[in-house]
């Protein structure tokens, strides 16, 4: 439901408020922000979905990845 919220231009802040710290912090490059989900399903596989979001600035500039939104409902 927060990836759903994202939006270019929200600041660093913003973003950090809706989804947390990011899963893999990277200091070689820091407006890359990676976050990793797992979900573990009925017969004991486990899905990873990764979300890399690009920071400009301050500005959020662009996200890319998969989430898992039924994990809302």
């Amino acid at each position: 439901k927060n990836v759903e919220q994202l939006q270019a231009g929200m600041t660093r802040q913003q973003v950090f408020s809706l989804l947390g710290s990011p899963s893999v912090a990277d200091p070689f490059h820091q407006n890359r922000w990676d976050y990793v989900a797992t979900e573990r399903r009925r017969r004991g596989d486990t899905e990873i979905k990764n979300l890399t979001l690009g920071v400009e600035g301050d500005a959020l500039a662009r996200w890319a990845g998969e989430s898992f939104p039924e994990a809302d409902q």
